[in-house]
């Protein structure tokens, strides 16, 4: 009987032993793979500051937006990754317009042939009216100013022409055409509503430019970061000193 008893508690001292055993077992490859998870997460971290590294140098250098781009090339090594960069140019504009909000076409090198403007509507048709206005110099600038409502039935802004319909995701367009080079900027302003707005033309000037920054760490991790980086222009109040070389008094 004390035999039995003994080979009994034998097993269940066996079995225990076993189990922690496997807990422990268990408990050391959850803490294994942990550590490994975390060293990832922490090179990853690393990599993505790199990649943010390498846009904020591209974008402190304005000679990276003059010119061809050429393709991504090695820009410098940070906490031991390698990173490269791509600006790429964009010769059309697409940007988001509050009501009364105002987006500009600079065109340095003038422009040809049609401009093609496209915006949208939200479901209940509440458009936005744009108000485009054209600045010329052939030697004596001037302005021309073009009033263009939506397609839709709803508000309408007295004297603006209408705009013909145009294919998802936009459903108004107007195209001004543009026989010379002359024209030197664009203005568009948005009246009645908030849109989405697209711009596209002749242009010899890039309207904004892609900026694409890749970074690789000594692990094989890589991160990529892509902002777009606009023109600077003068504000709207300036565009009469600008293109007629007057001054601007205040009375």
């Amino acid at each position: 009987m004390h035999k039995n008893q003994a080979g009994f508690v034998v097993i269940v001292t066996m079995l225990v032993m076993a189990a922690l055993l496997g807990l422990g077992l268990s408990v050391a490859n959850q803490s294994t793979q942990d550590a490994a998870e975390s060293g990832n997460e922490s090179e990853s971290v690393r990599v993505f500051n790199a990649a943010e590294a390498g846009i904020e140098e591209i974008l402190a250098d304005p000679s990276n937006f003059s010119g061809a781009t050429g393709d991504l090339t090695d820009l410098n090594d940070f906490d031991g990754s390698a990173i490269r960069y791509r600006v790429m140019p964009n010769d059309s504009l697409q940007t988001y317009l509050l009501q009364g909000g105002t987006a500009t076409i600079d065109l340095p090198g003038g422009a040809n042939g049609a401009t093609i403007f496209q915006w949208d509507t939200d479901a209940d048709c509440n458009d936005a009216a744009l108000l485009i206005a054209l600045y010329y110099d052939d030697g004596s600038p001037k302005v021309k100013y073009e009033g263009v409502n939506p397609a839709c039935d709803t508000d309408k802004v007295a004297g603006f022409a209408e705009a013909i319909s145009a294919s998802s995701p936009y459903r108004n367009k107007h195209i001004i055409t543009i026989p010379s080079t002359e024209l030197k900027m664009i203005r568009i302003k948005s009246l009645l509503a908030a849109t989405n707005l697209a711009v596209t033309g002749g242009f010899d000037d890039p309207q904004y430019h892609t900026v694409r920054s890749e970074a690789t760490g000594p692990d094989g991790v890589t991160r990529t970061i892509e902002v777009a980086k606009t023109i600077e222009v003068p504000p709207a109040i300036l565009d009469y000193a600008v293109y007629s070389g007057a001054s601007i008094t205040k009375n």
